[in-house]
């Protein structure tokens, strides 16, 4: 008996719009410690969604400063970019393309 699976799926009313998206995030330890420049094109999978785009860096701070920063680094970060609405919680994985070959370089969430 040979059966196949069908998965459907459908955005809810405002998701095929887009927005200044913020990503609580957290460098995976197996990515070394290579700098990220703040707006290099990284890759997102956010949820179910996966694309590319240029984040800035700032400090996760309890306030509402946030210092903007340089280089991706140690620690908790935020990344904000322009990004398809996604409604939280969802669970974000951030790479980096190193010619052709994908490697995690954080983890977090919305």
């Amino acid at each position: 008996v040979d059966t196949k699976g069908l998965v459907l799926t459908s955005l809810l009313p405002h998701e095929h719009r887009m927005s200044v998206v913020n990503m609580a995030v957290r460098r995976h330890p197996l990515s070394g410690s290579i700098p990220v420049k703040s707006k290099s094109r990284l890759i997102f999978q956010l949820g179910w969604r996966r694309f590319a785009a240029s984040p800035i860096f700032s400090q996760h701070t309890n306030g509402n400063k946030h210092k903007y920063e340089r280089y991706f680094r140690d620690g908790a970060v935020v990344m904000t970019t322009f990004a398809p609405i996604t409604f939280p919680p969802a669970s974000c994985l951030v790479f980096q393309d190193h010619n052709g070959q994908l490697s995690l370089l954080a983890t977090g969430s919305i």
